[in-house]
C-alpha cells in the first residue's frame, strides 16, 4: 500500500478524479472507478501510480473503509498490469497468485466489513484472472460460485452488474458444454427485474444463450423461441445501434440455422442471408463466414449447385479476413470442408471433394483435441486440488501433533489420536480413488458389451439406403471376421474387399456411425482390448501383445486411444479389472 499524500487547496482536490467517489453509494460510484480502470489502460507506469496515489489520497481524507479496500483493489490491477508488460504472462516479481492472494485479502476485509458489493466484485476478478492467466478452470468455477453466493445477497438496484455477472458465469458453464448448468444463469437475468448496467444487451445475450443451449439439448421450439424474443427487445440506453444490430443479426443467423435443422431451407436461406450481410458490414467475419458455409449447404440441398459455389467462395473470402469478431463464433473449418466436399462430389470433382474431405477430417480432430484437452485439464485440476487440500490437511494435522507432544502425556494421546484419524482419511480417501477407477473399469466392460449402434442421425446427414447395405456389409467384416485387427486395413483396402469405391464406404461410415474410419476402427479394437483383459487366462500376455492382437501396430496409440475411450490407462484397467 501506498503512504498517503495528502494534496493541499480546492484545486488540488478537484483534479483527483476519484474525489467524485466521495458520499455515494456502491451502485452510484462505480462507474467512475471502472472509468479510471479504462483510463489507466492508455497511460504509461507513472501514470498509473499517480492514479493510485490520488485513490489513496481522497480514501485517507474522507477516512472510508470502502473507498480504503477498493483503493487497495485499484493498485493490485495495476501492479498485475506493471506485471504483465501488456502481455499475457507476468513477470515472477508479481504473479497471478501474489495478485490473487492480495485480492482474496481485499474480499475478506470487505465481507468482514458488510461490503458485499465489494467482495462480490473482487471475487468475479479473482474468478476472471483464474480463467484467463492461470487457466485453471476448476479454481475459476469455484470463485464464480463464491461470487454468486454473494450475488444472492444483492439486488440489481443495489449492484448494477449482478447480471452481467450471472452471464459471465453461464457464458462460462456453456463454453464447456454444461448446458444444464448453465441456463439457470440465463433464467435469473430474464426473469429478474429490468436493472442494472447495460440491462438490455445482457438479456439479449442471456438468450442467445438459452437459444444455444437448447438447441444443443433437442429442443428446437425453446430454441427458436428464445432468439425470436431478441429481434422484439429495444437497444437499451447505453448501446450503440451498431451493436444492436449486430445481436439482431446473430439472433437472425441463429434461427436460420434453426430453419436448417428443422427442414425449412426456404426460410433458413432468406435468415441465412440477412445475418451474413449484417455481420459483414460491421465486420464480424467469423459469424459471417459460418453463415457463408450454412448458405451454401442449404443451397445445395435447394438444388442451387451455382449458389452454393459461390457461398463457399464467399466463406473462403471471410476466413481470410482480418478477424474483430463479436458474436463469439469461432472455427469455421469443420463446417466448411464437409459442405465444400459435398459441393465437389456434386459436381464430378471426385478428387477435390476427397482432398475436402480429408481436411474436414483434420479440422475436426483438431477441434475435438482443443475442447477435450480443456476439459481434461479442468478434470486433472479437480484431481490435483483434492490431492492438494488432503496434502494440506495432513501437513496441519502433523503440525498440531508436534506441538501437543510437548504438553504432556494426555496431549501427546490426542494428538495420536489426530494422527490415527488422518491415516484413516489417508485411506478413505485412497480408498475412493481406487473406487473411481474401478467404476471406469466397470463402465467400460459394460460399454465393450454393447454392439456397435448406428449414431443418431443428423437432418443434413442422415444415412440413405445405399448407406445403410454398405454398413450391414461393413459391419458382417467386423462382427464375424474381425478385420479391424489387420493393423494394416485402411479406407481403400476395405473399398477394395467391399468392391466398392472408397467414397461410398467412407460416406456410409460417417452417416451411419458418424465417425470416420479410424475412429471406427478404433471402437471395436478398444472392445477387443478390454474383452482380452477381462478374460481371467490372459494375465500372462504383455500390454504390447493385447495391443497387437486387438489391432493397434504400435503401444503409443493403444495407451493413447484406450484411456481416451476409457478413462483409464491399459495397466491401470487391467489391475482394477474384476474387483
Amino acid at each position: 500500500m501506498l503512504p498517503f499524500m495528502g494534496l493541499s487547496g480546492a484545486r488540488a482536490q478537484e483534479a483527483n478524479p476519484f474525489a467524485g467517489l466521495v458520499g455515494k453509494s456502491y451502485a452510484e460510484y462505480y462507474t467512475l472507478i471502472q472509468a479510471e480502470y479504462d483510463r489507466a489502460g492508455g497511460l504509461d507506469s507513472l501514470g498509473r501510480w499517480e492514479q493510485i496515489r490520488q485513490f489513496y489520497e481522497v480514501a485517507e481524507q474522507t477516512e472510508t473503509d470502502d473507498l480504503r479496500i477498493n483503493a487497495e483493489i485499484f493498485e493490485y490491477v495495476a501492479r498485475f498490469r506493471e506485471s504483465r508488460q501488456g502481455g499475457h504472462t507476468p513477470r515472477p516479481h508479481y504473479t497471478a497468485q501474489d495478485y490473487i492472494k492480495d485480492m482474496l485479502s481485499a474480499a475478506d476485509k470487505a465481507g468482514e466489513s458488510g461490503f458485499t458489493e465489494i467482495r462480490a466484485n473482487t471475487l468475479f476478478m479473482i474468478a476472471e484472472n483464474c480463467r484467463i492467466y492461470l487457466e485453471d478452470y476448476e479454481l475459476a468455477f469455484e470463485y464464480y460460485r463464491a461470487t454468486e453466493t454473494e450475488l444472492e445477497r444483492l439486488d440489481a438496484y443495489e449492484f448494477p452488474l449482478k447480471y452481467y455477472y450471472y452471464l459471465e458465469i453461464g457464458n462460462f458453464y456453456l463454453s464447456f458444454r454444461d448446458y444444464e448448468n448453465a441456463l439457470p444463469y440465463y433464467d435469473r437475468i430474464i426473469e429478474g427485474p429490468p436493472s442494472g448496467w447495460n440491462y438490455w444487451y445482457i438479456v439479449k445475450h442471456a438468450y442467445n444463450g438459452r437459444g444455444i443451449a437448447f438447441r444443443a439439448l433437442g429442443d428446437m421450439e425453446r430454441s427458436s423461441d428464445n432468439f425470436s424474443r431478441i429481434l422484439s427487445l429495444p437497444p437499451g440506453d447505453n448501446q450503440s445501434d451498431n451493436r444492436h444490430e449486430m445481436l439482431v443479426a446473430v439472433a437472425i443467423g441463429n434461427l436460420g440455422n434453426n430453419d436448417f435443422l428443422t427442414g425449412k431451407y426456404a426460410e433458413a436461406a432468406v435468415r441465412l442471408r440477412e445475418s451474413m450481410e449484417v455481420m459483414a458490414h460491421y465486420q464480424d467475419y467469423v459469424f459471417a463466414s459460418s453463415k457463408a458455409v450454412s448458405l451454401a449447404e442449404t443451397a445445395l440441398i435447394l438444388g442451387n449447385t451455382a449458389d452454393a459455389g459461390r457461398y463457399l467462395t464467399l466463406a473462403r473470402d471471410y476466413g481470410e479476413r482480418p478477424r474483430t469478431p463479436v458474436s463469439g463464433i469461432g472455427n469455421y473449418k469443420r463446417d466448411y470442408f464437409r459442405v465444400a466436399a459435398k459441393y465437389y462430389a456434386t459436381i464430378g470433382q471426385a478428387q477435390t471433394a476427397t482432398a475436402c474431405i480429408d481436411s474436414m477430417r483434420q479440422a475436426e480432430r483438431n477441434y475435438s483435441e482443443e475442447f477435450n484437452t480443456r476439459r481434461l485439464l479442468r478434470v486433472e485440476q479437480r484431481m490435483r486440488r483434492t490431492e492438494t487440500e488432503a496434502h494440506a490437511e495432513a501437513l496441519r494435522h502433523e503440525k498440531e501433533q508436534k506441538t501437543l507432544y510437548l504438553r504432556s502425556l494426555i496431549i501427546t494421546l490426542v494428538a495420536s489420536a489426530l494422527l490415527l484419524s488422518l491415516f484413516i482419511l489417508l485411506i478413505v480417501l485412497y480408498r475412493r480413488n481406487r473406487a473411481a477407477y474401478r467404476e471406469l473399469v466397470h463402465h467400460a466392460e459394460e460399454w465393450a458389451k454393447k454392439e456397435n449402434t448406428d449414431a443418431p442421425a443428423q437432418q443434413n446427414n442422415a444415412p440413405d439406403s445405399q448407406d445403410r447395405v454398405i454398413m450391414e456389409k461393413i459391419e458382417e467384416l467386423m462382427n464375424e471376421h474381425k478385420r479391424y485387427k489387420d493393423s494394416g486395413i485402411s479406407l481403400d483396402s476395405l473399398a477394395a474387399e467391399l468392391e466398392l469405391s472408397r467414397f461410398y464406404v467412407s460416406r456410409a461410415i460417417n452417416h451411419c456411425a458418424g465417425k470416420n474410419l479410424s475412429a471406427y476402427l478404433n471402437e471395436y479394437r478398444i472392445k477387443e482390448a478390454i474383452h482380452i483383459m477381462s478374460e481371467k487366462n490372459t494375465m500372462q500376455l504383455s500390454i504390447d501383445a493385447i495391443a497387437t492382437d486387438a489391432g493397434f501396430n504400435d503401444r503409443k496409440s493403444f495407451h493413447r486411444i484406450f484411456k481416451q475411450y476409457t478413462g483409464v490407462s491399459p495397466s491401470v484397467f487391467r489391475d482394477n479389472v474384476g474387483k
